[in-house]
C-alpha cells in the first residue's frame, strides 16, 4: 500500500515536473517571438495566459511594449506586478527586454511549482521582492530528482545579476531538454503558428504583424491581430495554473 502511495506522489510530483517545463518552453517561445520583432512582454505571470487546449496564448496585451536597437526599455513603459531588481531596486533607465522576460519566466515557474489549490504562491512571491527575501527552495517538490533540476533552472533565471540569466532561447532549450530527460509525457509538443481545435481560437502570433515605423500603427495592428482570441467563446479559458498538474 506504501508503494502504490509512493508510485502516485512520484508520479504526482513529474506530472507537476512536466506541466512546468512545458508552459516555460510556451511562454518562452511566445516572448523570445515578440523579442524577436523588437517588442517585449513585461508582465510575465501565470494568470497573464490562458490555456487553448494544449496550447498557452497571451491574455495581456498592454503590457506589450517597444524595444531599442539594443534591446532596452524605458522602465517608464513597464506596468508590473512582479519585476525583477534590476527595475525595483536599480539605478538605471532603462532595463535589458531579455534578462528581464527571463526574470519573469523563473517567477512564473516557481509558483507554478509550489501553488496549490489550497495555496496560491504568488502573495508570499510578491512579498519575498518587495523585501528582498529569497524565495524558499526547501520545499519537498524540489527535493524530488526532477524537482531538483528545474530548482537550479529557476535559480539561474533569478540570478540578480541580469548577465547571468539564460538568454530566451537558451531557456527554450534547456526546457524542452529536460522535458526529454523526464520522459517527455506532454502529450502535444507546442506548434509554433498552428491553429487550435476551431479556425477562430487561433493563438496570437506577432508573425500576423507587419513591419512597421509608425508607433501608433504599430498598437493598431497589434489590436487587430490580436482580435480573433479575444472575441466571444463558448466557454471561458482557464488561466494558467499549477491546479492543473496536481
Amino acid at each position: 500500500m506504501q508503494m502504490l502511495a509512493n508510485s502516485s506522489e512520484t508520479e504526482r510530483n513529474i506530472t507537476r515536473c512536466l506541466g512546468t517545463l512545458d508552459a516555460i518552453e510556451q511562454v518562452a517561445k511566445i516572448v523570445f517571438d515578440f523579442n524577436q520583432k523588437n517588442m517585449a512582454y513585461m508582465d510575465i505571470k501565470a494568470t497573464n495566459f490562458l490555456k487553448r487546449g494544449n496550447k498557452l496564448i497571451t491574455a495581456d496585451t498592454k503590457s506589450v511594449v517597444r524595444t531599442d536597437k539594443d534591446n532596452l526599455v524605458d522602465l517608464n513603459d513597464i506596468s508590473t506586478t512582479f519585476a525583477p531588481p534590476e527595475y525595483s531596486f536599480g539605478d538605471e533607465k532603462t532595463v535589458n527586454a531579455g534578462s528581464y522576460m527571463a526574470y519573469q519566466i523563473g517567477l512564473m515557474a516557481y509558483d507554478l511549482m509550489v501553488s496549490t489549490a489550497e495555496h496560491n504562491a504568488q502573495a508570499t512571491i510578491w512579498d519575498n521582492l518587495q523585501t528582498r527575501v529569497p524565495l524558499d527552495f526547501n520545499l519537498p517538490i524540489f527535493k524530488t530528482l526532477e524537482g531538483e533540476h528545474i530548482k537550479e533552472f529557476i535559480e539561474t533565471l533569478l540570478n540578480p545579476a541580469p548577465h547571468c540569466r539564460h538568454p530566451l532561447d537558451v531557456i527554450i532549450g534547456k526546457a524542452q531538454a529536460l522535458k526529454i530527460l523526464y520522459g517527455n509525457e506532454i502529450e502535444e509538443p507546442l506548434e509554433e503558428n498552428t491553429h487550435s481545435d476551431n479556425q477562430s481560437e487561433r493563438p496570437f502570433t506577432v508573425d500576423s504583424l507587419k513591419p512597421v515605423k509608425d508607433y501608433q500603427e504599430f498598437f493598431k495592428q497589434f489590436k487587430y491581430a490580436y482580435k480573433e482570441i479575444t472575441q466571444t467563446k463558448d466557454q471561458e479559458e482557464p488561466h494558467l495554473t499549477s491546479v492543473q498538474y496536481k
